[in-house]
């Protein structure tokens, strides 16, 4: 006897469940891995100091590594400090440090970064500075505690991207215990929240929408481990402020790297994800971008555009000096000290400093003020250089730049002859002079010591 047909039919589609299941729509994730490229710290360098060699670094060199890193998919961030290295006194003037971070704004945006978070030294311009260079990004800008006046963040909170199979979200927190006087007036009318409680309002939502949660970290205060034992939803968390090798560590179910300083490096983070979208393996470096490593043309053009902006407007010459221009020591320049001390004076001329500025000029670099300071004497001081036209003999290091003033020695007072090494490393510091060694270079820098 045969069976009813509609048995049959229930058993088909019992059959055609069964085999959905196995298909590839119901199976669980497959294992995948995710590839983070970072950087951190940058501080405004667009290019590496020329004083000296084997420099790493520079921004049309960042993109080819970059580039070659994105052979396959990657993601891109940055946590945050990019256009400034402090708070402290520069030596540019406002519209100088205008062009230049609008020329790192561009150079970034070129690479094509994900996302980016503002560090506290990116504030050191003012409020309004900052948010005119956001302005001008065509990367997202992310932080979920920056609190403008009327209560919501300034910029998005996060973003969230495809990278393969993976739904990344990227959410950027600054630290909100930087209390400095200075800090305060440079944000203005913003606000920034205390890390915990943007976490606690942001997160939940930001989980639902992803798969793994890459929060950009800039804290040089507020503890990392809390923050992450607090919120373990975050996977994976890249730190600024603070520098680290490139090795990945892992906070409570977090993994967190930070990379160096000035953009000498690009950090690579390689993280291995199971079904589950848990870590189940991770790599991690720093790939140095050595000098030689060819200029991407695109982020070089931006360079030099930026440079010949600095050569058309003469910014050093720009920078606003002492009201009082009585007040200060009076620099006479080294044909002043050259009648009592001419052996002394003729075996300067045959170092390098007595052609410091020439290399400036050879490099076109005459006008830019971050340089300039290092290779006259007395910039930005009432008395000392202000241009080529205005006070050629204070150009290159002379001897005052060692020495201090001659003014009280002129009229009979005796000087110190020593040049300690605090004197030297003022320029020859870890960013211009990474293998200066002081006892080396003294004699062969400055054979004019006066005895």
């Amino acid at each position: 006897m045969k069976k009813p047909r509609h048995v049959g039919t229930a058993f088909l589609c019992t059959l055609l469940v069964i085999l959905s299941a196995c298909t590839p729509a119901g199976r669980t994730p497959e294992p995948v891995t995710l590839n983070i490229l970072y950087t951190g710290n940058v501080n405004g360098e667009l290019e590496r100091c020329g004083c000296a060699e084997k420099q790493l670094g520079g921004v049309a060199r960042r993109k080819t590594i970059i580039d070659k890193l994105r052979e396959e998919p990657a993601l891109l961030v940055d946590a945050g400090d990019l256009l400034f290295g402090s708070f402290v006194d520069r030596a540019g003037s406002p519209a100088f440090y205008r062009s230049k971070s609008a020329a790192m704004i561009a150079s970034m945006s070129h690479m094509g970064y994900d996302a980016v978070t503002p560090g506290d030294y990116d504030f050191a311009e003012g409020d309004a500075f900052l948010r005119e260079r956001i302005a001008e990004a065509a990367f997202p800008v992310v932080c979920a505690n920056l609190i403008g006046p009327d209560g919501h963040p300034v910029v998005e909170p996060y973003r969230v991207v495809t990278k393969g199979e993976l739904r990344v979200a990227l959410v950027g927190f600054l630290d909100s215990h930087v209390v400095t006087e200075r800090y305060r007036q440079a944000l203005g009318a913003l606000q920034i929240e205390d890390p915990f409680a943007s976490a606690r309002r942001w997160l939940p939502e930001i989980e639902k929408q992803s798969d793994v949660i890459v929060a950009l970290i800039h804290f040089n205060i507020v503890d990392v481990a809390k923050f992450l034992t607090t919120y373990p939803v975050i996977g994976i968390a890249v730190q600024g402020h603070v520098t680290g090798d490139g090795q990945p560590v892992r906070v409570a179910q977090s993994l967190v790297v930070a990379g160096g300083v000035l953009g000498k490096e690009v950090g690579q983070l390689r993280v291995t994800f199971d079904g589950q979208r848990r870590i189940t393996g991770y790599t991690g470096s720093l790939i140095p971008i050595v000098e030689e490593t060819v200029s991407d043309p695109e982020v070089r053009a931006v360079v030099a555009r930026f440079n010949e902006t600095v050569e058309a407007e003469k910014f050093s010459d720009t920078v606003r000096f002492y009201e009082d221009g009585d007040r200060g020591e009076s620099y006479g320049g080294a044909q002043a000290c050259a009648p009592c001390h001419s052996s002394n004076y003729q075996r300067w001329l045959q170092t390098p400093h007595a052609f410091a500025m020439q290399t400036l000029i050879d490099g076109g670099y005459a006008y830019n003020p971050e340089c300039v300071i290092c290779h006259v004497v007395g910039y930005r001081e009432p008395k000392g250089y202000v241009s080529a036209e205005k006070t050629p003999h204070l150009q290159n290091v002379q001897c005052e730049s060692c020495h201090g003033s001659a003014a009280k020695h002129l009229q009979g007072e005796p000087m110190k002859s020593g040049v300690p090494e605090e004197v030297c490393i003022t320029c020859h510091d870890d960013v211009h002079s990474p293998g200066f060694d002081y006892s080396l270079f003294l004699p062969q820098a400055t054979p004019c010591l006066i005895r």
